[in-house]
């Protein structure tokens, strides 16, 4: 599918809390507890509406995988010029016999109301801001969603989004 992008620079860990307040009512329902560690200082070119979904999306999955709480904690560590962001939960994880098929439109994991199409949006999101989208193996238990974005040149604009120029003095 094509969609229309407005690429913009923003910081990431900004998008990720309009995210986070976008479940906020869900997640406090379900007594879940969203942690954003993101550093302040790592940008992405992105479309701000169309990113926010994928987060969203990701977020509220492992809301309705914890029915009895949990945590979810997002970071993100730069690499190579790119933010690689993990989304961990610390609930169930995700069952072994649709990992292989877990990004394919209409796999869902049994979820009350859910289309399955939620994943299959966010990685076509993800790769049309050249990333990728994956789930992690780990051995700890719940599951981690690795994204890789590249990040926006320093330089490019001396200002954010929000039109407030960012001066750091470090004397």
């Amino acid at each position: 599918g094509s969609y229309d992008f407005r690429l913009e620079r923003h910081s990431l860990a900004t998008l990720v809390e309009r995210s986070a307040q976008g479940v906020s009512g869900h997640a406090l329902h379900k007594g879940v507890v969203i942690e954003n560690r993101i550093s302040p200082d790592l940008f992405v070119k992105a479309d701000a509406e169309h990113l926010r979904r994928v987060f969203e999306n990701l977020l509220t999955n492992s809301i309705q995988a914890m029915p009895g709480g949990g945590l979810v904690s997002l970071g993100a560590v730069k690499q190579d010029g790119k933010a690689h962001i993990d989304v961990i939960d610390n609930g169930p994880g995700v069952p072994i016999e649709i990992r292989e098929r877990l990004f394919e439109p209409f796999v869902s994991h049994g979820k009350q109301g859910g289309t399955g199409l939620g994943l299959a949006i966010a990685q076509s999101i993800v790769e049309a801001h050249g990333g990728t989208i994956s789930l992690k193996e780990t051995d700890a238990p719940g599951a981690d969603f690795r994204i890789v974005l590249p990040l926006d040149k320093p330089g490019v604009s001396e200002t954010d989004v929000e039109g407030q120029g960012v001066e750091i003095d470090s004397t």
